[in-house]
């Protein structure tokens, strides 16, 4: 049975340069792909197959290679070791030229086996590049486009966020309104020295308080010792001595109490440079 009658030939696929090279397209054949899924094909039909494929994609990108360069480009389809193997047997042959760089191989096709390129030639490929710059022009506006929308909706609260972010804004605007309200109903707003006074006042009266409740604690520390803290409360209550109200406990608990953190700055060792 010959071959074609088990399966036809797949068309051939498109391969890019993984290195980044201006956008180069390269026809890289499936056969050996196809080949190697039968055991009747020996390794030497295989081989030639290898040999073939990077014949012709060295004349169409004409740029010097390693075997590392042929196998990432191809999409693996050629292992660095097959590809080194064939890139041996055409520089023997004469198709390629080898230069060994440290313990890197660079392999580059006789330019004396390519086509000469006549005139006429390149004002062709000439006019196919201007009449492309439009259509990259054309790309790259929509591209641009597209990046900016991106960003706006990058940019935008996700919908999972949504909820707390309302929850947010709907406080925030309750605030508001309390204050609209206040001034609304004609009482005069205090002014900054007056808020500022007030604040004075608030810091030295809960610094005395401060002060006083850790002699409290000291005081009653040494006096109930033994004690846990339900024996002390009922100790506290027979004496007469009230606990602290419920509004005392929730100002002490509140933002307005939070001593903030001093960040002291580290001293340099003793004979450090300055």
């Amino acid at each position: 049975m010959r071959l074609s009658a088990v399966m036809a030939p797949k068309p051939k696929e498109k391969i890019v340069s993984a290195k980044g090279d201006d956008a180069e397209k390269v026809e890289a054949s499936v056969l050996v792909v196809f080949f190697s899924c039968y055991s009747f094909v020996t390794d030497a039909t295989l081989m030639v197959l290898l040999i073939q494929m990077v014949l012709d994609y060295m004349r169409q990108v004409n740029r010097p290679y390693a075997a590392t360069d042929i196998s990432a480009n191809l999409k693996q389809a050629v292992s660095k070791a097959a590809a080194q193997k064939a890139l041996l047997s055409l520089s023997d042959k004469g198709l390629l030229h080898k230069k060994e760089y440290g313990k890197q191989t660079i392999f580059v096709i006789d330019q004396d086996s390519l086509p000469e390129t006549t005139p006429e030639a390149i004002s062709t490929l000439q006019a196919e590049i201007s009449a492309l710059d439009p259509v990259i022009e054309a790309a790259r506006s929509t591209v641009k486009k597209l990046t900016e929308e991106l960003n706006t909706l990058t940019e935008s609260p996700r919908t999972v966020d949504l909820p707390g972010l309302i929850a947010s804004l709907e406080a925030e605007n309750a605030i508001q309104l309390s204050n609209l309200r206040s001034l609304e109903s004609g009482a005069p707003p205090i002014s900054a020295e007056k808020l500022e006074q007030a604040e004075l006042v608030w810091k030295k009266e809960r610094a005395q308080w401060v002060q006083r409740r850790k002699i409290y604690k000291a005081v009653i520390d040494q006096l109930t010792p033994d004690m846990n803290a339900e024996e002390r409360a009922e100790w506290e209550e027979g004496l007469g001595i009230e606990p602290m109200p419920s509004e005392s406990r929730k100002v002490e608990e509140s933002k307005l109490c939070v001593v903030p953190s001093v960040v002291r700055a580290k001293r340099p060792r003793q004979g450090s440079d300055a």
